[in-house]
């Protein structure tokens, strides 16, 4: 497998970035970016707390996830890529701008506004070494009429060990071309430990 990876916290954590390896001018990408957009205005780069979870423009990371991409190469557009096995602890998850505009309002490309039956879903696995699942966990971005509109600490202790995160997403409005709903969504604060959790953190639903 070839991947163009976005490093940080001192090369610990690897980011996937365009791992189809084509951006068609510049044009598309998938994976993960990051930034410090500060507007909530319907950008793909933007979320809707305004920047990290330390406050208006500072930085985080966004990911579009592209379920074509990832059929296309056999394994999730959206992987972070650790430097030895960790036990993941917790993660910060936000809506994305584009995404909430979408499914409030419906005026995002072919994608309508969700009603209380929708559900837009962002499922976290554990990865061994090998790129094989060893466990995961679904956090809804939207869910039975509420939606998500700030960061969420989300727990990661059921996953267990770790040698990489990967993320994909779902939604209840799709057409015979795919999911109509922008699948961006926002991370920050990715922390991990050496040694096994003693106790749960707690997760919201």
């Amino acid at each position: 497998e070839t991947h163009q990876l976005i490093y940080t916290n001192d090369k610990r954590f690897g980011l996937s970035h365009i791992p189809s390896m084509n951006s068609y001018g510049g044009v598309s990408w998938e994976g993960f970016t990051l930034s410090k957009v500060a507007q909530d205005t319907a950008n793909v780069f933007g979320c809707v707390a305004n920047g990290g979870k330390t406050g208006n423009g500072t930085p985080y990371a966004i990911g579009y996830f592209s379920k074509w991409v990832t059929e296309s190469l056999g394994y999730s557009s959206n992987i972070i890529y650790f430097d030895q096995e960790y036990y993941p602890e917790y993660i910060y998850v936000c809506q994305n701008s584009n995404t909430m505009e979408a499914i409030t309002h419906g005026k995002v490309f072919n994608a309508r506004a969700f009603t209380e039956t929708d559900t837009l879903a962002l499922t976290i696995s554990a990865l061994n070494e090998k790129n094989e699942e060893t466990g995961r966990i679904t956090y809804y971005l939207a869910v039975d009429g509420m939606k998500n509109n700030g960061w969420e600490k989300v727990s990661l202790v059921t996953l267990g060990k770790a040698a990489a995160l990967s993320f994909r997403m779902t939604t209840t409005d799709v057409s015979e071309w795919g999911a109509n709903t922008p699948l961006y969504f926002a991370l920050d604060g990715l922390t991990v430990s050496v040694n096994p959790l003693t106790s749960v953190i707690d997760s919201p639903t």
